[in-house]
């Protein structure tokens, strides 16, 4: 069964989000740091810093629920990943030991 549209709608988005954040942040600290000679976890911070200020003040008139109601979908949604692999791991762990039916988080036998 696949989860609803607007379900993977924000995972999708949720992914590309981390994914191009978190490269861009690398590029630009390995830029700062071949630019300055500053460690790399200082160009890290100050590049996250910068971050913060541009979404700081280009979504300053979004209302803090928003922020809070997205907080809480993002943790959410890692805390459904988690779950799901410490699962994958104990039904990998199980069939290692012979046992061949475990009940998944979606209901179904594996």
């Amino acid at each position: 069964m696949l989860p609803p549209p607007h379900v993977t709608e924000f995972v999708v988005q949720l992914l590309n989000v981390g994914h191009t954040v978190v490269g861009l942040v690398e590029n630009l600290a390995e830029a700062v740091v071949e630019a300055t000679g500053a460690p790399i976890e200082e160009a890290r911070h100050d590049v996250v810093a910068m971050a913060m200020g541009t979404v700081g003040v280009r979504l300053a008139a979004t209302p803090p629920e928003e922020f809070m109601r997205a907080s809480a979908l993002a943790r959410t949604t890692l805390a459904v990943i988690l779950d799901d692999l410490e699962r994958a791991a104990a039904v990998a762990e199980q069939r290692g030991r012979g046992v061949r039916t475990v009940r998944s988080s979606h209901g179904r036998s594996l």
